[in-house]
């Protein structure tokens, strides 16, 4: 609750930095199946949680802008202090020993931006990039902006700071792709690609990715009708990826899956299409005679040339 004095302005807004500053959001990765795992235990749990993330904010100049449940929002005057603060709070939660035995993944997101500064409240585009960078992170990770990354050149202290390039990422409620890297630090987690998490900040490039695979061919179906009558035959597609299946006879004709910034598709002849979402530039290799399938992740994509069967 922000503290008033008669005629003066809260001293909580007279701290908020100014100007263009630094957003981080955090929240924990699975909490529903986490309050599962640790049932009576899950409020301590979350507690220390908080503990270690404020502790990180605090150690780095952070001043702590609101809290929902096991989400936070922060805000930093330098983007340098908004990633060391991340690094940190991501290695103590790394560290920790939780109860049953449990982890603790917290994804977190940083975008620098301009923000209107009201009653202690940030208005503007730049806080939900931010929080729309954090929601497309996975559990244990930290995602930031070109913005962000463009005034880190220059720091010393951050030397043993990678940026990993995950190309050009649709945010929702955004038209346009924003430029995202992954932070890589010693001691921080390689966290590969974990369905649950992506699947739902995606929906926007996965319908390009559906839009593409009708061209490819036939149909793109989560059902199709059997000519041999019988009704319609459920086929299950994998998460973040879109099957197409010959209507005849079932079988997958062609896949797209979509990472790395891209829409991939094995297409015809067996080439491997590299579409970039934001251009609709379209790129192809020859990988093998027939391709039936691609996966992709963090680390690489993954043609399938053998025979794929939707279960």
């Amino acid at each position: 609750m922000t503290r008033r004095s008669a005629g003066r302005t809260p001293y909580r807004v007279l701290e908020l930095p100014r100007g263009t500053v630094t957003f981080l959001f955090t929240d924990v990765e699975a909490s529903t199946e986490l309050l599962r795992q640790l049932r009576e235990e899950y409020g301590r749990a979350l507690g220390v949680h908080r503990s270690l993330v404020r502790t990180a904010v605090q150690r780095h100049h952070g001043m702590e802008v609101d809290t929902q449940g096991d989400a936070f929002f922060f805000a930093f005057q330098r983007a340098s202090d908004g990633v060391r603060a991340a690094i940190d709070a991501q290695r103590a939660l790394s560290e920790q020993e939780w109860p049953r035995g449990a982890t603790v993944r917290v994804r977190m997101g940083l975008h620098t931006g301009e923000a209107l500064l009201e009653d202690g409240r940030y208005h503007g585009l730049s806080v939900h990039r931010a929080a729309r960078i954090s929601g497309v992170a996975h559990g244990g990770q930290v995602l930031l902006s070109e913005s962000t990354r463009s005034l880190l050149g220059d720091e010393e202290e951050l030397r043993e700071v990678g940026f990993r390039d995950l190309g050009q990422l649709a945010l929702k409620d955004f038209e346009r792709p924003i430029r995202v890297y992954r932070l890589t630090a010693p001691g921080l987690a390689e966290v590969g690609t974990r369905p649950h998490s992506r699947v739902r900040h995606r929906r926007r490039v996965v319908v390009a990715a559906a839009v593409l695979a009708a061209a490819i061919a036939a149909a793109v179906v989560a059902t199709f009708a059997s000519p041999f009558g019988g009704g319609r035959s459920a086929v299950r597609v994998p998460g973040d990826s879109v099957g197409v299946v010959d209507p005849l006879s079932g079988h997958a004709r062609a896949a797209v899956a979509v990472g790395q910034g891209a829409v991939w598709a094995a297409v015809a002849n067996g080439r491997l299409a590299r579409i970039d979402p934001a251009t609709n530039a379209v790129s192809s290799t020859k990988i093998a005679s027939m391709l039936n399938g691609v996966a992709v992740d963090d680390a690489a994509v993954w043609a399938v040339s053998g025979p794929i069967r939707f279960l």
